[in-house]
């Protein structure tokens, strides 16, 4: 038995991959109105939508049958890391990238970028964060400022990225043999947050989720782009993730992107989409980015 259906005694009929029957969460009388796929814990009302309300994961109904039963909720009722939100059915296994940049290379960067300094950014989380630049002629990322990308356990510099401050293409250069489909930036440091929310902020790149460092929230992630691969949704699922906070630039390119990020992934996730009135994430202060997100983090938080 499904431990949802048996902890809260839910009448429901069980078929081959689905329970169906009437909605628990706000009791209505069709028998066919609410299903809870068996495989993945995420579930439908398809009278009221009870899910768009608390999200169709399984901690989102776990957390409406406690709230309509007056139990207190709490982040390992019913073991929710391992059944309700049923995360290993989407098994990351993480694609390290081959090159492994010696720890010396990046020694040799000016630390903290003066650039970046000059675009606000302390220099304490300047240096945290490793970015500094590049005046190495002999260098790919000359007269650039290297940020270092590491792996997930925070061990090896796996690849760098590097924005120029002139009117150069790309803006952003990668390293070469770095590939964005195994990597989110920042994980290394977010995955505790992001384990303990249940919420990812996903971004565009490396000086947005500075921004939100900046403004003291700590669970952001960048794409290195627009688009989510497969392999970094597998990544969200593997960190916890029940939100995501979509935040990539305020422009026609970034919220078509939003658009079809929840549009591939909203059956594995809840997505809330906020407005803002400025270009991207970088352009916001950090009490607006406070004002913006705080409320999200307090009602999706586990």
């Amino acid at each position: 038995m499904n431990k949802i259906v048996d902890f809260f005694h839910l009448e429901v009929k069980e078929g081959p991959k689905i329970y169906q029957g009437v909605c628990p969460v706000h009791d209505g009388d069709n028998k066919t109105a609410f299903i809870l796929y068996k495989r993945s814990n995420y579930w439908k009302c398809f009278t009221r939508g009870c899910h768009e309300e608390y999200g169709n994961c399984g901690t989102g109904l776990v957390r409406a049958l406690c709230e309509k039963n007056n139990i207190p909720y709490k982040k390992d009722l019913l073991d929710s890391d391992e059944i309700i939100n049923n995360h290993n059915i989407y098994e990351y296994k993480e694609a390290i990238n081959k090159t492994i940049i010696p720890k010396s290379h990046i020694q040799t960067l000016d630390i903290p970028s003066k650039k970046f300094l000059e675009r606000g950014y302390p220099a304490q989380l300047l240096e945290k964060y490793e970015v500094g630049d590049c005046f190495n002629d002999k260098k790919l990322f000359r007269y650039r400022t290297v940020v270092p990308i590491y792996d997930r356990n925070y061990v090896n510099v796996v690849a760098a990225t590097a924005r120029t401050h002139y009117d150069w293409t790309p803006k952003w250069l990668h390293s070469k043999g770095f590939n964005r489909d195994n990597s989110l930036y920042n994980s290394w440091f977010a995955a505790s947050y992001i384990k303990s929310y249940g919420v990812a902020i996903l971004t565009e790149g490396v000086g947005d989720v500075l921004a939100f460092e900046k403004a003291g929230i700590h669970c952001s992630l960048g794409l290195f782009g627009a688009a989510m691969t497969n392999n970094q949704n597998k990544l969200l699922n593997n960190l916890g993730t029940t939100t995501i906070i979509i935040m990539t630039d305020n422009d026609e390119a970034g919220r078509k992107s939003a658009a079809n990020i929840v549009e591939k992934n909203k059956n594995l996730f809840n997505f809330v989409v906020p407005k803002f009135d400025k270009k991207d994430v970088g352009e916001l202060s950090s009490s607006e980015i406070q004002s913006i997100i705080n409320p999200i983090l307090e009602r999706y938080s586990l």
